[in-house]
């Protein structure tokens, strides 16, 4: 194993970074839902899996998060206590607008309700929109912004 000194208190390894995130790894999942007759569901699987594609999953675990959420906060009375089909429209339309000017948008200010807007319309294009983020926030960390803050 190669010994390196850290440029930086943050100073990782990238090359072994990437390779820990393509190995492979046992991974246990349940997942849980919930139907509208309040009957809870439950799924448990196992399965081999590396960091990366383990990533992915959690994006679009988180994707469907934020829109679930929409759709709550439209049928909540904040929401104007909307049914659930239309509040399912409203969200849709949302998640509409949201597409249409997310491209511009600066890294920082993209959140996960931005990413499942994408990923409704395109998972390939709501990968690529959370790795710019990702690169965005390396970058961050290991570029002059974080010298600056923390006095190198």
């Amino acid at each position: 194993m190669k010994e390196t000194k850290k440029q930086h208190a943050f100073a990782v390894d990238r090359d072994e970074r990437n390779k820990r995130r393509r190995a492979l790894r046992h991974v246990e999942h349940t997942h849980y839902m919930v139907h509208q007759d309040g009957q809870q569901l439950e799924n448990e699987r196992e399965f081999e899996t590396c960091a990366e594609h383990a990533e992915d999953r959690q994006i679009v675990a988180e994707m469907t998060h934020s829109f679930v959420s929409t759709i709550n906060f439209y049928k909540s009375e904040y929401g104007g206590a909307r049914p659930h089909d239309e509040a399912v429209k409203e969200a849709l339309a949302l998640d509409e607008s949201r597409r249409q000017w997310v491209e511009g948008l600066e890294p920082e200010k993209v959140d996960w309700r931005h990413i499942a807007a994408v990923g409704e319309h395109s998972m390939s294009d709501a990968l690529a929109l959370w790795t710019r983020v990702r690169e965005a926030a390396d970058d961050e960390l290991y570029g002059s912004h974080t010298k600056n803050r923390i006095g190198e």
